[in-house]
């Protein structure tokens, strides 16, 4: 039985994890999948059916770029040591057969860490349209990653010219929009639109 991995940062993350998770285990039901958020309850992937470890629970101001400074230090005083207790958590289970890693370079650099594997990489995070990789992150990727997938076709095609095995292949996220209620707006009247944010 092959064993699968997902490590997830947290919010969006494990939404994308939990949509690949779940389609995984719709596609081959015989599989083992275990998710391990990073910082989260694990919701997404309870949610979605997909077998979970919880993570820490987020961080007093709710994210680091959500609030404010004084937010900011009260994460690195009450979080500090949370890469170093999840790289324990991640050892205490067997090396997995293929390990996915969606996320940022950062937690792509804790499942080697953990495991020794290189890890296919879903890197919602960076963009060419708005923040680039850097080049430490693409140095990263090109020697610990099996595969990269992007979220838009630019940005996978600017790190293959870099060396790096990525391809655009969709966003899960927005694959994994679902239909509630169909909007059709009257002829000749003007649709604002509102888009909340992943966190609340």
């Amino acid at each position: 039985m092959k064993k699968i991995y997902i490590l997830s940062n947290s919010y969006g993350e494990d939404r994308s994890g939990a949509l690949i998770g779940r389609e995984m285990l719709r596609l081959c039901p015989d599989i083992h999948i275990t998710a391990f958020p990073l910082i989260s309850l694990g919701e997404e992937y309870k949610k979605r059916g997909v077998p979970f470890v919880q993570g820490f629970p987020p961080p007093p101001s709710g994210g680091p770029l959500l609030k404010s400074f004084k937010g900011f230090v009260q994460d690195v005083l009450t979080s500090f040591n949370i890469p170093f207790e999840y790289v324990r958590k991640l050892r205490g289970n067997s090396k997995p057969d293929i390990l996915l890693v969606v996320g940022d370079v950062p937690l792509l650099v804790l499942g080697w860490i953990a495991f020794k594997t290189k890890a296919y990489f879903l890197a919602p995070c960076k963009s060419d349209y708005i923040a680039p990789h850097l080049g430490i992150e693409v140095s990263i990727m090109r020697r610990i990653s099996k595969a990269v997938f992007t979220h838009d076709e630019p940005t996978a095609e600017s790190l293959k010219n870099k060396g790096v095995n990525a391809v655009f292949l969709g966003n899960p996220m927005m694959d994994g929009l679902e239909k509630e209620n169909v909007f059709r707006p009257p002829d000749n009247k003007i649709v604002i639109g509102v888009l909340p944010g992943s966190r609340e």
